[in-house]
């Protein structure tokens, strides 16, 4: 086996291991949970909410926006331990595509990360934010 084989060989080999690490980070990092009760519901998160977990977000609640006995849409972020800037824009379509369909969004935080880059962002003035975390300060 020649020299140049054998680096091919150990680049697939090192891009096949990665590609299993990240599939692997994105089945583990963020887990979503959708309940409806009357006319609300609620998407349960944990973990991160990142650029990663866009499809499986979007798949939550898309059918959501389709149910018009439903009026508000509760995100809950209770569990969620990291949010970066994508996952605050996803909130946002999220927001906009539910005022298309006649619905509120809130959203429900504990963590003072998430709300520290809630406020920072100033959230709060564009979503009913309910937020225990408050005390926790």
């Amino acid at each position: 086996m020649n020299a140049i084989s054998q680096e091919m060989q150990i680049s697939q080999a090192l891009s096949d291991s990665a590609n299993a690490a990240i599939q692997q980070d994105q089945q583990q990092c963020m887990a979503i949970n959708v309940q409806i009760r009357d006319y609300s519901a609620r998407i349960a998160m944990s973990g991160c909410f990142d650029y990663k977990t866009w499809r499986i977000f979007t798949n939550a609640y898309l059918p959501l926006l389709d149910n018009a006995a439903l009026s508000e849409i509760c995100v809950d972020l209770i569990q969620v331990d990291y949010l970066d800037s994508s996952a605050m824009g996803m909130l946002l379509l999220l927001k906009e595509r539910a005022q298309a369909n006649n619905k509120r969004v809130a959203l429900h935080i504990t963590s003072n990360f998430v709300l520290r880059a809630f406020e920072f962002a100033r959230f709060s003035k564009i979503f009913d934010v309910k937020c225990s975390a408050l005390e926790m300060r």
